[in-house]
């Protein structure tokens, strides 16, 4: 499937007073990534557009900056790689699959909610990534005050970029 097939675009995503700021911080990412919004933490009930958005980024990375390379995980796919890990070998590679990258878009951190060892192997997984230079959006339909069970730590590097909030479209956005 070429690119430019995707449906899920920037052109195509309605932007209202709900989410003119998730938006306008996604496209900032695109323009400048790793400069800008480091990490990106973008929250907001199923159905406000929390995956189209990061779809379009990924879309419009591939499209303008194809040195980047572009990771996108649904954060459920993470949790079953890691957990069906059974030896040092799998959690090795699964480490460098997950860490090899520049731009890194995880969909879902709610999905994390339950597994004490997956939170914190995407803690280490996250902080390796920021630290070396690596863009990093991620989406959760609940913010980062709802989060329970999850570290402080993780919570506090989450709030170190720009969080922002998908609202409910008002009935003119819906429309």
């Amino acid at each position: 499937m070429n690119i430019k097939d995707f449906k899920q675009s920037f052109e195509d995503y309605i932007v209202g007073t709900s989410n003119r700021l998730a938006y306008a911080a996604a496209k900032a990412v695109c323009e400048n990534p790793k400069d800008k919004y480091n990490p990106l933490f973008i929250s907001g009930e199923k159905g406000n557009g929390k995956s189209h958005l990061l779809k379009a980024i990924e879309k419009e990375l591939k499209l303008n900056k194809p040195h980047l390379k572009i990771k996108y995980f649904d954060l459920d796919f993470f949790n079953d790689l890691y957990i069906h890990a059974e030896n040092e070998e799998e959690l090795r590679i699964f480490r460098e699959e997950m860490r090899e990258g520049d731009v890194f878009l995880y969909d879902n951190l709610d999905h994390l909610q339950k597994n004490e060892s997956t939170k914190e192997e995407f803690f280490h997984t996250f902080n390796y990534i920021i630290q070396k230079g690596g863009q990093v959006v991620i989406t959760s339909a609940l913010n980062t005050k709802e989060l329970d069970n999850f570290p402080v730590r993780l919570i506090s590097r989450l709030e170190m970029g720009l969080t922002t909030v998908l609202l409910e479209p008002q009935y003119e956005t819906r429309l």
